[in-house]
């Protein structure tokens, strides 16, 4: 049974399915994770690095804060857990298709433009399988992180956050995380705190 977490900045929306078990595993510390109804942390286990795939929807001039958002979390980590390139061809519209990837959307539903991105995570008991990042370019404009400017989101810290998502991680109230709900306009926030990785160490 497959199953669908969407994160978003400013809210989180989980969709669960049930699915009966012979055995209940044996529930885990949460250490900030999306944990399933078992109380197990979601995360992608061995399988690393995820491989994400830049679409051509994406504007070039952010490319490189993308790249460098993913080296963030590579580096405090230790060891590469996300490796991002361009597509070598489009993707089309977000679908679960089994390839994870990073789209800049123009159109986005009416009820829902104060998200600045959305992080779709898929899974099964407690491997995830495919995670995609939506950013909102119908509501919001952004900045690379050389310049930035007023009233726009800084591209480089709005993707660590996703990241973070891809990875697992859940929203966070704690000083200083990179996973905090809402990132205000023109506002660096792109080095994973400590309490980020004191959670990120339970997985990898």
């Amino acid at each position: 049974m497959v199953r669908r977490i969407v994160f978003i900045f400013g809210v989180a929306a989980i969709a669960l399915a049930l699915n009966a078990c012979a055995k209940k595993p044996e529930a885990e510390e949460s250490c900030n994770f999306v944990q399933n109804r078992d109380q197990q942390r979601i995360s992608w286990g061995a399988s690393l690095p995820v491989r994400i795939y830049i679409d051509d929807s994406v504007e070039k001039q952010f490319h490189d804060d993308i790249m460098a958002a993913a080296k963030k979390w590579n580096e405090k980590i230790g060891h590469e857990v996300l490796r991002v390139s361009l597509a070598t061809s489009r993707a089309g519209k977000p679908a679960q298709d089994g390839d994870n990837f990073i789209y800049q959307l123009k159109t986005w539903e009416r009820d829902r433009m104060q998200e600045q991105a959305r992080t779709t995570v898929y899974w099964s008991g407690d491997r995830i399988h495919e995670a995609d990042i939506r950013i909102n370019d119908a509501a919001h404009e952004f900045a690379t992180s050389s310049v930035l400017l007023p009233n726009r989101i800084d591209i480089e810290s709005l993707l660590v956050h996703e990241f973070g998502h891809v990875l697992g991680l859940a929203h966070s109230d704690a000083p200083g995380s990179v996973m905090a709900k809402t990132l205000p306009s023109a506002t660096p926030r792109r080095e994973p705190s400590k309490s980020d990785l004191n959670s990120i160490s339970c997985e990898y």
